[in-house]
């Protein structure tokens, strides 16, 4: 009679750690599908000439897409297409120039949960998805998915340009040419990519070499007097009239400047894009842009590059620095006790305004509003100092005094585009 519970509990452990196996790769296997899904999606939207959308696809996904090296070598060679489509060869050259590098670091978990899912990429992905690279993805894939791209829209005078940027990078020896008719490349559209038969440059990565640009471009000439912005923040978002969210714009996304005014968020600018002829600007918080002088119709297309170029690697180290504050456990308590407060003192502001202009019943409801708040403040205050308090004394303990590796390599990348602009701008 008790040989039943001598096999009870082991064969009850054993059933439990292998429900909790097939779980977790039931769900890496959803995300993973998700994934390619969503990259396919963004490549379609690409070759649709709607980069906006297909770059918003991307963003959308980055979050799992991170967690696993192929599927960043995928996003960046989808994003290549991208910068193809938008004529801006600089930054897709930029791309292929980290996947040469093997920069293929995925982000620290911040839960729990993130971290058993990633342990599973470790684990799953060199089989999982093996054709794709595994966690060791083809270094030269994004200089041949550039390649691929630019001579499925046959422009001869980019493939000349980028023949002479890998010459100057890679030796005279490598061309455009050469290069693709050495190299096989699968459609990378489809979700496997084949393997490399031959080299198409060099393994060890080379930071390229620019080209000076002609003095015929200068500032001696000037852009112009009017105002421009270039979207550099983490996220960039465009409000309407009322303030409501109504949409984001891409990183790097060049906008003229018609103005800008104060709001309860901070200061508000008010944009149009090239072109467009609208009675409604987009409002987009200036902390978001980088706004420089000169009238966008008069800047020559490789400025534009280098500007696009400068702006998407800001965004790229903001959001590479909102990740790391996220990172922090006080984090959310901050930023919710920040919201309550600055709403707080808004509704102060808004009552006392009111309650100066008004007479009566209406100015002695404002002023009995204004006393309930005055009995509430001090709670408000003290939540929003200990929530400060908290997170920055985290911050200080856990080593946010030094940049993480990802960002002193995009630092450096920054700097070297602002060396580019300063020919230009005053950056």
């Amino acid at each position: 009679m008790k040989r039943p519970s001598t096999y009870f509990l082991p064969l009850f452990i054993t059933t439990a750690i292998l429900m909790t196996l097939a779980v977790i790769v039931a769900v890496y296997a959803a995300r993973t599908a998700a994934v390619q899904r969503g990259i396919a999606r963004a490549e379609t939207l690409f070759r649709e000439d709607q980069c906006d959308k297909g770059f918003a696809q991307l963003v959308r996904i980055s979050y799992w897409a991170n967690r696993h090296p192929a599927f960043i070598s995928q996003l960046r060679c989808a994003a290549i297409i991208g910068h193809v489509r938008l004529e801006d060869d600089d930054s897709a050259m930029a791309l292929a120039d980290r996947e040469l590098a093997g920069d293929h670091a995925t982000p620290r978990p911040t839960t729990r949960w993130l971290a058993l899912h990633q342990q599973a990429a470790i684990l799953l992905d060199p089989f999982w998805l093996k054709e794709l690279g595994g966690i060791t993805p083809d270094p030269q894939r994004g200089y041949k998915v550039l390649i691929s791209e630019l001579e499925a829209i046959n422009n001869a005078s980019r493939l000349l340009r980028l023949e002479e940027q890998l010459a100057r990078a890679f030796g005279d020896g490598t061309t455009v040419a050469s290069a693709s008719a050495s190299l096989p490349i699968t459609d990378h559209a489809a979700p496997a990519v084949a393997p490399p038969t031959h080299p198409v440059v060099p393994m060890d990565p080379v930071e390229p070499v620019r080209p000076t640009p002609p003095p015929s471009v200068l500032p001696a000439e000037g852009f112009g007097d009017g105002r421009f912005a270039v979207a550099s923040g983490a996220a960039t978002r465009i409000y309407d009239a009322q303030g409501k969210h109504s949409g984001d714009l891409t990183a790097g996304a060049l906008l003229i400047v018609t103005g800008t005014r104060k709001s309860n968020g901070g200061e508000i600018a008010l944009c149009q894009r090239e072109g467009a002829v609208s009675a409604s600007p987009l409002l987009v918080r200036t902390r978001d842009l980088t706004i420089r002088t000169g009238t966008l119709a008069r800047i020559p297309p490789h400025v534009r590059a280098l500007l696009v170029r400068h702006g998407r690697i800001q965004s790229e180290i903001a959001k590479e620095r909102r990740a790391d504050a996220e990172s922090n456990p006080h984090a959310a308590a901050y930023k919710q006790a920040t919201a309550a407060y600055k709403t707080f003192m808004a509704d102060v502001k808004r009552h006392t305004a009111a309650r100066d202009t008004a007479t009566g019943k209406a100015r002695m409801e404002h002023t009995n509003a204004l006393h309930d708040m005055k009995n509430s403040e001090p709670q408000i205050r003290n939540a929003y100092e200990t929530a400060q308090r908290n997170y920055k004394a985290w911050k200080a303990d856990n080593g946010n005094s030094t940049a993480s590796p990802q960002i002193t390599a995009l630092q450096q990348r920054l700097d070297n585009a602002a060396e580019e602009l300063a020919l230009y701008f005053d950056t």
